[in-house]
């Protein structure tokens, strides 16, 4: 994919927001795409720099090693984490595979968002490369619906058939052990929504008459939805701070089963500990409720 064609697609996004197209690319040489979300009279979320007085010896790690040293430019910013590092990569058949290390992991949002945008378009001007596809560790983030990015996936939609928030309902034990109830939150709709259920649940209720399902020290590593199955992976703490008393000890599950079920497309849920199945899928369980308590 050329450069000129590119810039255009970059302006195509930034357009569809209601922004500005980000610095026309020079016509000799690579432009490098980073944040301009930190800067507050910002018309786009992305804009660019040229790479360099010369043009890089290897494209791809040179070019990967200036994403993430960051820009020089004011109001621009590196979208990547402290300490990312490239660890490997390998172009096959117009797909350029990334594997970065751990920091990469812990970006979410729309800070995934800009910096999946920030690897595409910088990397999609070399030659010969019309994807890119990023691994941390040698694993893929499992809530990034499409894991081999173009600019056209990335950009030419602006988003106006999708809603901008949902409302789902969030299920607790109640704090007189009587069942479950539900509360409802709001939250921005978008291809982290799982991960984002999970960590509002997380938070714990707003109410008094609730109280928290997720054991103290409890983490999830991860969360997967595929064909109606939606696999969540937690960490030992989750087992062993269950109630002993296995009646509490269901509600807390099925808290858990019955707020991931809340999310379009999830029919049952697996729940592992440190990647061990812990029994078979769950169906949700709305009996389980406090009477008038079902959302």
């Amino acid at each position: 994919m050329n450069r000129i064609r590119i810039a255009a697609l970059a302006g195509l996004l930034l357009l569809a927001a209601g922004c500005s197209a980000p610095p026309e690319e020079a016509e000799d040489g690579y432009q490098v795409y980073y944040s301009a979300l930190e800067d507050r009279y910002a018309q786009q979320a992305l804009a660019s720099e040229p790479y360099g007085s010369a043009p890089p010896e290897e494209p791809i790690p040179d070019l990967v090693a200036a994403l993430l040293d960051g820009p020089d430019s004011p109001g621009l910013t590196s979208p990547f984490p402290d300490g990312v590092r490239l660890l490997g990569w390998e172009l096959a058949d117009g797909v350029l595979h990334l594997d970065l290390s751990e920091q990469y992991g812990g970006l979410s949002g729309v800070n995934l968002t800009v910096a999946d945008a920030c690897l595409t378009l910088t990397l999609c001007q070399v030659e010969g490369v019309d994807a890119v596809y990023v691994t941390v560790e040698g694993r893929e983030i499992p809530y990034r619906p499409v894991q081999a990015l173009t600019p056209e996936e990335l950009f030419l939609s602006d988003g106006r058939d999708a809603p901008a928030s949902v409302t789902l309902p969030f299920w607790y034990p109640r704090a007189d052990g009587t069942g479950l109830a539900a509360e409802t939150r709001e939250l921005a709709a978008g291809d982290t929504l799982l991960q984002d259920v999970l960590t509002s649940w997380a938070d714990g209720p707003s109410g008094q008459e609730l109280k928290a399902a997720l054991p103290q020290g409890a983490e999830v590593r991860s969360v997967t939805l595929e064909d109606g199955l939606c696999t969540v992976d937690l960490s030992q703490a989750f087992l062993d701070g269950l109630p002993a008393d296995s009646g509490q000890a269901r509600l807390a599950v099925y808290a858990l089963v019955n707020t991931l079920a809340g999310v379009e497309g999830v029919e049952q849920v697996q729940l592992l500990v440190e990647g061990a199945a812990l029994g078979q899928p769950l169906s949700p369980d709305q009996s389980l409720a406090a009477p008038n308590q079902a959302p």
